[in-house]
């Protein structure tokens, strides 16, 4: 278990999992069987990044634009009358803390509804980066369980976390109020 932990980095989590499980449940329950345990639990917390499509410049990018801000991914569409209801609170808190995050749209339109999307992005002149899930969106929704939106993620800078939030919450609004960098 030792030397298992020690080589943690030259690993995947898969093979972690697998390697860890070739271990009696006495080791596992070891200090470097915990430790092991914890690192995974940070790995597991990690946000997995995905290359997306941005509405306006058809081109692909990454859902995180800059690593070293916080980041508040919130699924949507342009057919979900609770999204929109989401519009004037997501403007306010991107006013506030658009020097240390990023709001990012990620809809879940199918192709033929992106027009219909973009006007709703003109409409309510939004000003943060949006996404198209484009022809995936059963792989998008299955890789970060959205199982009905509006749906929002805050991810923590260098993608060292990531948290589901509902800015509908008073608690979740205050945590985002209330974010700042490390200096």
């Amino acid at each position: 278990m030792v030397l298992l932990y020690g080589q943690r980095d030259n690993f995947t989590l898969e093979q972690l999992l697998s390697l860890r499980a070739l271990f009696s449940e006495e080791r596992r329950r070891s200090y470097y069987g915990k430790k092991l345990d914890t690192y995974i639990r940070l790995y597991l917390d990690r946000f997995s990044d995905t290359r997306l499509i941005n509405c306006l410049t058809k081109q692909e990018e990454t859902i995180v634009a800059d690593e070293n801000k916080y980041t508040l991914l919130v699924f949507s569409a342009s057919w979900c009358a609770p999204c929109h209801k989401l519009i004037p609170l997501l403007k306010e808190l991107n006013e506030k803390k658009k020097s240390v995050m990023d709001v990012v749209y990620v809809t879940l339109d199918t192709p033929e509804q992106l027009p219909a999307w973009n006007q709703l992005l003109a409409k309510e002149n939004i000003s943060w980066r949006s996404l198209s899930v484009g022809g995936r969106l059963n792989e998008i929704r299955e890789k970060y369980k959205v199982r009905a939106i509006p749906y929002s993620y805050l991810i923590y800078p260098q993608k060292s976390k990531t948290e589901k939030v509902d800015i509908r919450d008073a608690g979740d609004k205050l945590k985002i109020e209330n974010l700042k960098l490390a200096e």
